[in-house]
């Protein structure tokens, strides 16, 4: 399989790329309640469905906790944010069903 960028690299102004596409295809499918934070809704709630911890959701949504274990992270691992990622993509595919 051939290398492709990652989407989501840090750049704030991707952020707002992204968002703009999104609110196309909910446009174009006819789906009105939407925006990047209806995108991150959805991928915080099928990423939990993901055989992943907590603490790789949390990588990439940007979320920190104050507590002792995520202190002590030094970090996550590629494999495991693919994995989560992946599970994500596969879900929005309809490769995946969750009950």
């Amino acid at each position: 399989m051939a290398s492709k960028p990652l989407v989501f690299n840090g750049r704030i102004w991707d952020r707002w790329e992204i968002d703009r596409g999104f609110k196309k295809v909910c446009n174009k499918a006819g789906v009105t309640f939407h925006g990047f934070y209806s995108l991150r809704r959805t991928f915080e709630t099928i990423a939990t469905t993901a055989d992943v911890s907590q603490a790789i959701i949390d990588a990439i949504m940007g979320h920190a906790r104050n507590d002792m274990a995520s202190v002590y992270r030094q970090k996550v691992f590629d494999d495991q944010l693919r994995k989560c990622t992946e599970h994500v993509r596969q879900w929005y595919l309809g490769k995946v069903v969750i009950r």
